[in-house]
């Protein structure tokens, strides 16, 4: 074998003998036996770390020890050299000018396909920057490539900028690393969105000139120059218009917002100098305040669709949305719809100053919110429901909690509710106070008592919804779910399954966000 020469299919470099028999000529031994003994000295949930296999080889092998599924082995290591820039272009593998249509094509989906990759939480190493070009995109004397490139670059810093300011992602979701590259800060934003435009109208003249008249048959030359014309005109257009719509959305101050408080303020200073000067109402802050609890309750919300919460954590994600979140919302409409009756009032009373007409018939007041008011009270009620059933099935023992050692509820509680430390207005409410609610609703209460109650909140739940007319399917769906865990409800109260210590199901098969008990 000393003599021996092995040639690698991929790389096609020879390696001697030598090093054929170190990857291959392991004298193997069976330790089978021996390693499931000595797992039998490892405590439950304990782990045997080795520095030679680390977590990035545990979650790289798909298959442990295949050469092809496993990306943590030594001879997928190769010594494959790795160009930059100025060593591809120096070694000829690199073109920066004279580039086809469809080298430019591939490019850019290539590219493109990085960049999907990356935000589905690859780095960004190993997605968009294994593009050359985009290491000096400006020495790239291709118009297209040159435009293209300065363009991603500029585009990743604001996607990056977005996911980081939202802080809602860990490690594996996204990785915002950029690994030292430059994302072409020195150019403004107008130039580089000017350099796409001066390609894409290049690419539209030339989409006119090869296009075929009616009843007149171009020659296959020119109709491939026109379709490839076209396939890179649309990817242009395309990452030009994306880049500008997430430039929209970067805008400290939205200028009609900003308006909208001056003008308040405005009619309020207004207002107060008239002879009959109307109380301020406020409008605009109610405004605010109704769509920050929106935002909040979708937030909670979310975490049911995701799966997030487990099912001993329901207690304080329902009290949250049944004390306060729905609470605030009922009391943020309410308010709008009493600020419009006293705005139509005034109008009418100096409408009606200095007529000596009979007095009209009293006109029915309008009430805009009264059916969001009835709805947002109907998810009141059944978040009430779920967090008064799962006290009871805690209290009965039929709630699984987690060890004590290896839990702690406050932790999880400041977690689940940490984004919303930084609004003012509905304030944050700390664990102590939930803490304190829970324990006495426990020692004041049996799990007869609360099943009784979440039957009642069920039921009051469901009388809301049937007061709206022309139900949606969510809301048809949501009075499904209502009158079903009225049903259960009243069953335990009534003693069904009592000493039963098997947990109950919540199944959100008939709602995403409120699901159906079942007691098996």
């Amino acid at each position: 074998l000393e003599d021996k020469k092995v040639e690698t299919m991929d790389a096609g470099a020879t390696v001697s003998s030598n090093s054929y028999q170190k990857c291959c000529s392991y004298n193997w031994i069976n330790v089978t036996e021996e390693f499931f003994k000595a797992t039998e000295e490892l405590e439950l949930g304990e782990l045997l770390h080795d520095d030679m296999f680390g977590l990035f080889e545990a979650m790289s092998a798909i298959e442990m020890m295949d050469p092809k599924m496993d990306a943590g082995m030594m001879c997928n290591r190769g010594s494959k050299k790795v160009l930059n820039f100025d060593q591809a272009l120096k070694a000829g593998k690199l073109k920066i000018k004279d580039l086809s249509a469809e080298e430019q094509i591939g490019i850019i989906d290539a590219t493109l396909a990085c960049l999907v990759t990356w935000l589905e939480g690859h780095s960004l190493a190993q997605t968009v920057f294994t593009n050359l070009y985009l290491q000096k995109p400006h020495l790239v004397e291709d118009k297209i490539i040159r435009a293209f490139s300065i363009h991603l670059l500029k585009m990743l810093e604001v996607i990056r900028d977005f996911v980081n300011k939202a802080g809602v992602f860990e490690e594996e979701d996204f990785q915002p690393v950029m690994y030292g590259y430059k994302l072409a800060n020195e150019i403004p934003i107008g130039k580089a969105t000017t350099m796409m435009k001066e390609v894409e109208d290049e690419l539209q003249k030339k989409v006119k000139i090869t296009r075929s008249k009616p009843g007149e048959e171009q020659p296959t030359e020119v109709q491939i120059q026109h379709e490839d014309a076209v396939a890179l005109c649309s990817r242009i257009k395309f990452c030009r218009l994306f880049y500008q719509a997430l430039m929209t959305f970067q805008k400290k101050k939205c200028q009609a917002v900003e308006e909208c408080d001056k003008v308040d303020a405005y009619l309020h200073n207004v207002s107060t100098n008239l002879d009959n000067h109307f109380p301020h109402l406020a409008c605009f802050g109610t405004w605010v305040l109704y769509h920050i609890l929106k935002i909040m309750i979708q937030y909670v919300l979310s975490g049911f669709e995701l799966e997030l919460y487990s099912s001993h954590e329901y207690t304080y994600i329902f009290w949250y949305l049944y004390e306060f979140l729905y609470g605030w919302m009922v009391s943020a409409l309410s308010r709008a719809n009493s600020y419009l009756s006293e705005q139509e009032c005034k109008a009418e009373q100096m409408s009606q100053k200095g007529r000596n007409s009979k007095r009209n018939k009293k006109k029915k007041r309008i009430q805009p919110h009264k059916r969001e008011i009835i709805l947002t009270q109907a998810l009141q009620n059944l978040c009430g429901g779920y967090y008064k059933a799962v006290c009871g099935f805690s209290l009965d023992g039929k709630l699984k909690r987690p060890c004590v050692e290896f839990d702690n509820e406050r932790v999880r509680y400041e977690h689940r509710f940490a984004p919303f430390n930084s609004i003012i207005t509905p304030p944050p409410v700390p664990y102590s106070q939930f803490k304190d609610v829970a324990e006495m609703l426990q020692f004041h209460s049996t799990p007869t008592d609360l099943y009784m109650d979440a039957c009642k909140c069920f039921h009051h739940a469901r009388l809301n919804l049937e007061t709206l007319a022309e139900p949606n399917e969510e809301m048809l769906n949501l009075l499904k779910v209502a009158k079903t865990n009225f049903i259960v409800m009243k069953l335990l109260h009534s003693g069904h399954k009592e000493g039963s210590k098997d947990p109950p199901e919540f199944d959100f098969s008939v709602h995403k966000n409120f699901p159906t008990l079942k007691v098996i």
